[in-house]
């Protein structure tokens, strides 16, 4: 494939760059909340939903350097393994967007009705519910270029899963506002600051780097054509699409002193977790967070 020096940096190197901070943040997160788990050191369920939002945004940067390399390497039209590697970075993408809504949710909850019981069957239901759709419309997307279904099935199935980011994205926004006026109005603790700042900083972070996704799968489903997307698909949807895989983690790293302060002891902790070894401790200091009274831990 040729291509002058500018389209190779917006399309290969910054997005390369991109993709290996998000293999490496999201690989260090899910190892402290994989440890978490292990050893009870927090609220299991709030944790197993960071393990699911982290494995699937590594998930996407993995796919997403695969599918950069396919096209990278191409010598004609784009082949099978283009393909795949594009529908599972999109299916990565729809699931931590599931996984954020969930969080969201739940961190909303324990901020508003911190003695409510989330009833997590529920949670499961929707999960499995989300999952046979996702799984669905990402197998249709690979056979999409094939045309092996009809259009009637393809506008079916884009503007149900339209209608569902969309509904999410509201959601996640929503719930994040709440977050962040019942924070503010109750800052008696520093932690509660610190929470406050932490919710926005992720809010902003998540409306910016995802509206170019929803608005241009929006203009998609509805037919309409502009192009505008299609000259700056790279910039506005893409690379965004990428650095919210790879952020996240990065923020909480920079945002929360459990998080710090583990990371500081990272190889005793990597040691004792591979060998299978209950972490000391001096370790289990550093991963379980301080509990205050009516702390959500999803913050």
């Amino acid at each position: 494939m040729i291509m002058n020096g500018t389209t190779m940096i917006i399309t290969f190197v910054v997005p390369g760059l991109i993709l290996v901070l998000g293999m490496v943040s999201n690989s260090l997160s899910l190892t402290y909340f994989i440890l978490q788990v292990k050893n009870r050191t927090r609220e299991t369920k709030i944790s197993s939903l960071f393990i699911v939002l982290n494995t699937f945004d590594l998930l996407a940067c993995v796919s997403g350097i695969f599918n950069s390399l396919t096209n990278l390497w191409r010598k004609g039209p784009l082949n099978m393994d283009y393909y795949v590697s594009l529908g599972i970075l999109l299916l990565s993408v729809q699931f931590t967007w599931f996984a954020t809504c969930l969080l969201a949710i739940t961190r909303a909850i324990n901020v508003v009705l911190p003695h409510f019981k989330i009833k997590w069957k529920v949670m499961n239901v929707a999960i499995a519910v989300y999952s046979l759709i996702a799984l669905a419309s990402g197998v249709l997307k690979i056979m999409d270029p094939y045309s092996l279904y009809s259009n009637d099935v393809e506008d079916i199935v884009k503007s149900v899963e339209f209608f569902l980011l969309a509904a999410m994205f509201a959601i996640i926004v929503i719930c994040n506002v709440i977050c962040v006026v019942m924070l503010y109005r109750v800052q008696n603790a520093s932690w509660k600051r610190q929470a406050t700042v932490t919710v926005i900083v992720l809010s902003i972070c998540f409306f910016i780097l995802n509206t170019g996704y929803l608005v241009h799968y929006g203009l998609k489903v509805f037919k309409i054509k502009t192009h505008f997307f299609e000259y700056s698909y790279s910039i506005l949807v893409r690379l965004p699409l990428l650095l919210n895989s790879a952020i996240n983690p990065v923020i909480y790293f920079i945002r929360n002193g459990d998080l710090r302060a583990w990371l500081s002891g990272l190889g005793k902790n990597i040691q004792e977790f591979c060998m299978g070894k209950k972490v000391g401790d001096a370790v289990q200091n550093v991963v379980e967070p301080p509990m205050e009274s009516g702390r959500s831990t999803s913050l």
